[in-house]
């Protein structure tokens, strides 16, 4: 009983971190935008442009695609292989949403790993961008394989849902009983 209060109150903390990492997302969006126009403005008006606006707003766009698409995940807003899956009897695309999951799961496994390992090199050899300001590798890297840790677990969380989805349907299917539609797997802002 304890575990399932424990487990409960870490999804709960869980899931509040990745909603915060989202908003953080759409400040540093709104921060990208104001940048890009104050540099256009700076360009055609004065010019003189910033420098620092196009190194800056690609690595701000690193930490914008590796803290959101948690998220994204888990509100289902990501790309789906809807034209297949819709195609599907409710079973088989459960299935395949399934497989589909596992087959992330090790995809972020070995990325996490790639990723993870590159910043530590990078941390060990002090490695530095240098560009219009110089920033140091090990920085704009690391949100890499935390976003990878970070999609890996909600593969697995989807991948555990999967199951008891398939199992519960299962009992379904074998009684004779049969489902209306496949879920759809809308995105919920």
């Amino acid at each position: 009983m304890q575990l399932s209060a424990l487990s409960r109150g870490f999804w709960r903390w869980y899931d509040r971190f990745l909603k915060y990492a989202f908003r953080a997302t759409l400040v540093l969006l709104m921060f990208l935008a104001l940048a890009i126009g104050f540099n256009v403005l700076m360009r055609r008006v004065f010019e003189s442009p910033v420098g620092w606006v196009i190194q800056g707003g690609q690595y701000t766009l690193v930490y914008i695609a590796f803290l959101a698409s948690p998220r994204l995940l888990q509100m289902n807003a990501h790309t789906r292989m809807t034209l297949l899956t819709d195609r599907l009897g409710p079973h088989h695309a459960r299935a395949l949403k399934l497989f589909a999951d596992l087959v992330s799961s090790a995809i972020c496994i070995v990325l996490f790993y790639l990723t993870a390992e590159a910043t530590i090199t990078s941390i060990q050899d002090n490695a530095i961008y240098r560009g219009n300001f110089d920033i140091s590798r090990a920085i704009i890297w690391w949100v890499m394989p935390f976003g990878f840790l970070l999609l890996l677990i909600e593969f697995l969380r989807e991948t555990w849902h999967g199951f008891l989805d398939i199992r519960e349907h299962r009992g379904v299917i074998e009684s004779g009983d049969h489902e209306p539609t496949a879920p759809t797997g809308k995105a919920g802002y």
